[in-house]
């Protein structure tokens, strides 16, 4: 799973000094330097921002969204990237973005590609920004990609709630909604999640600190799904947004078969009949977003059409889910 970006810090210093290493052929000082800043920003960016297949979605929705004078604000810039898309798509944008490092290397990028009269680059968090300091009024559109592979985990809720005061009320977003999807799974090696019996010896004990969510990939990438996919959690990123805290109990009839855990991934609707999803074995090459699973505490063997019920719940930026009652024959 993606991870929050770490504070700056001394990370402005590590950059002007890759910087100077750089320009004076110094690898050893170079090495040095990112080693530092990777301390500070979170490595994922550079991933995400060269992801063939998320900017022309994002281009996409952009280009079907922006209308001539779109004033647009977009949230966690990174390296400016989806901003560059916007100001080509026509948008003036204002853009914010709280690790100092990314928001000095995001301006360096935009001005590197001649678009510095189109994009500010703030590097403030959102909830800092004023209008009419700022931004000149309230922006147009909205957008960001703020979501964790289990869509929880940058608290994206939280922060397109904190965006209301600085958009017009017509404002459109982008994502226009998010969700959560999944499915009752099988994993073949559900073992190394939830230990048991490991080299004749019992280690049941450790379940106490097994991970609530993991990346299938970190498992081969495979996953038996044991029901049709359902969108467990899911917003209307223009309407009213779960909360910080919150728990959903669904039922999932399964397809029979074993089954130990709940398949997850991540479904962003960008615009209409604009979509990225990081659905277990379909998800097209290139894609960040990685599917996650979560173990049970122990596999059921069912039948066609037997209910299961599962809750899935959510506090601030974690995410845990569990079988809900008696799985019903």
């Amino acid at each position: 799973m993606r991870v929050p970006p770490r504070a700056g810090g001394g990370g402005l210093a590590a950059l002007d000094e890759w910087r100077t290493a750089e320009a004076t052929g110094d690898r050893s000082g170079a090495a040095a330097a990112r080693a530092r800043l990777l301390r500070h920003s979170a490595g994922y960016h550079t991933q995400v921002s060269t992801d063939p297949v998320r900017l022309a979605a994002w281009e996409a929705a952009l280009r079907c969204q922006i209308k001539p004078g779109t004033l647009a604000l977009e949230i966690g810039t990174g390296c400016g990237i989806l901003a560059m898309l916007a100001a080509r798509a026509g948008a003036t944008v204002i853009a914010c973005e709280s690790d100092p490092v990314l928001a000095a290397i995001g301006a360096e990028t935009v001005a590197r590609n001649g678009l510095a009269d189109r994009i500010t680059i703030l590097p403030k968090r959102l909830e800092d920004l004023r209008i009419p300091e700022d931004l000149p009024r309230p922006a147009d559109l909205l957008f960001g990609d703020v979501f964790a592979d289990d869509l929880v985990g940058f608290d994206p809720f939280a922060i397109f709630q904190a965006a209301i005061p600085l958009v017009a009320a017509d404002a459109v977003r982008i994502p226009s909604r998010a969700a959560l999807v999944g499915a009752l799974a099988q994993v073949h090696e559900w073992d190394r999640l939830m230990p048991g019996q490991v080299a004749e010896f019992d280690l049941s004990p450790l379940r106490a600190v097994a991970p609530v969510w993991d990346r299938l990939a970190d498992y081969g990438g495979e996953a038996a799904l044991r029901s049709e996919p359902v969108c467990l959690v899911e917003a209307d990123l223009s309407g009213a947004l779960p909360g910080r805290k919150g728990s959903v109990v669904h039922v999932l009839p399964s397809r029979g078969g074993p089954i130990n855990g709940l398949a997850l991934w991540l479904r962003l609707e960008l615009a209409p009949g604009i979509v990225l999803e990081a659905r277990p074995g379909s998800n097209p090459a290139g894609y960040y977003a990685q599917a996650g699973f979560v173990p049970f505490d122990a596999g059921l063997e069912t039948v066609p059409g037997q209910a299961i019920g599962v809750e899935l719940a959510w506090a601030g930026r974690k995410l845990s889910a569990a079988l809900s009652g008696t799985a019903a024959g």
